[in-house]
């Protein structure tokens, strides 16, 4: 493969590993604001 076609290839590929970095990193820090909400209605919902 030429050196012209091989540096889009690279920029190609660590775009999707920094895109799919980030998309886990927000699923987790969603799910962990997600949670944290459910328990603090469950536990006013135990308050009344």
């Amino acid at each position: 493969m030429p050196k012209t076609k091989l540096i889009p290839y690279l920029e190609a590929t660590f775009a999707v590993v920094i895109w799919g970095g980030t998309f886990i990193a927000t699923k987790i820090a969603l799910q962990e604001v997600y949670t944290q909400d459910l328990r603090v209605l469950w536990e006013l919902g135990g308050l009344e």
